[in-house]
This record gives structure tokens, C-alpha cells and sequence, in this order.
């Protein structure tokens, strides 16, 4: 056998194996979906994968990062109801088996935080903020550059959308 030939039939035998990859992938979803606990517990362990890929893509590190995962994680597995729009109650039945698994699973999270982020509008505050006491607050005065104040007020507004008002009273 020639040196050419065994390259090219190495190259088919990756791309079978690459294809049975994705089937096992695909069959891997279609398990924990119909309630198989291994199979959820398995995508459920890429949760540290995907708040590695989060930070390293430039989400902010720590609770951000790991909140979006989590509620991305929940979506997977149908945990709040979708928008009308959607087209599968579990967020986890849109995945075709087209890709790898942890692909898929990568560029749906960066896309919710991404989209989580869009959904921040900043509202300015004044200088001076009348406190509940009645005085007057005078903050000093600190540098903050514009997309860290941006990230932190996006923190505050993504946690302050995803509590249930209930839990604050109570």
C-alpha cells in the first residue's frame, strides 16, 4: 500500500469516526432527555468546560460566568418555560447532531450570555443619590473604566431579573 493511499484511507477512517462521534453525541442527548440520570449527569459535568470557555471569551469571572452556565444548563433540560417563539420546550432538543456535543453546548452558552449582556441598558446615576435616611451621599471620587462599570451593572440587573420577587419580600 502506497503512502498516499494509507493517508487518505487514515482521513476516511477519522471522518467515520468523527461521524460516530456525533452519533453518540446525539444519542448521548436523546438519553437525557427521556430521563436517563447518567446521561444528564454527563452533560451536566461540562459545566466547569463551559464557564472556562465563558471567562476565556471574556465573560467576567466568578458567579457571572457560573450563573449564565447554570441557567443555560437548566434551559438544556426544559428548567423555566421558553419564549413563545421557541421551537422546543427543552433547549437541549435543537441539537441535531451536526457538531460535536461541546461545541454545540460552547457557542449556545456564549449566545445566552451574549445575549444576556445585550439586554443591559445603562442608566446613568447622578453624582449626588439621596439616601433612605435623608442624607446626602459623596462618594469619592474613583476612576472605573467603562466596561467594568458596564459588567457590573449588568451583574446587578441579570441577578436582579432572574430572582423571584417573592424571595426578596420573604
Amino acid at each position: 500500500m502506497h503512502l498516499v493511499d494509507q493517508c487518505c484511507d487514515n482521513r476516511r477512517l477519522l471522518d467515520f469516526a468523527s461521524m460516530n462521534d456525533h452519533r453518540d453525541d446525539l444519542a448521548l442527548v436523546k438519553r437525557a432527555l427521556s430521563g436517563d440520570e447518567r446521561a444528564a449527569d454527563m452533560i451536566y459535568a461540562t459545566r466547569s468546560q463551559l464557564v472556562h470557555y465563558l471567562v476565556s471569551k471574556g465573560a467576567p469571572e466568578g458567579s457571572i460566568a457560573e450563573d449564565i452556565v447554570a441557567d443555560f444548563l437548566g434551559d438544556c433540560f426544559g428548567a423555566r418555560e421558553r419564549s413563545a417563539r421557541a421551537t422546543a420546550a427543552r433547549l437541549l432538543e435543537t441539537y441535531k447532531g451536526n457538531g460535536p456535543l461541546i461545541g454545540w453546548l460552547k457557542a449556545c452558552c456564549w449566545k445566552k450570555f451574549v445575549d444576556s449582556a445585550r439586554r443591559f441598558k445603562a442608566v446613568p446615576l447622578s453624582d449626588h443619590e439621596e439616601l433612605e435616611s435623608g442624607a446626602m451621599a459623596h462618594p469619592a471620587t474613583v476612576f472605573v473604566e467603562p466596561e467594568v462599570k458596564a459588567r457590573v451593572l449588568a451583574a446587578l440587573e441579570y441577578a436582579f431579573d432572574e430572582i423571584d420577587a417573592l424571595q426578596l419580600i420573604f
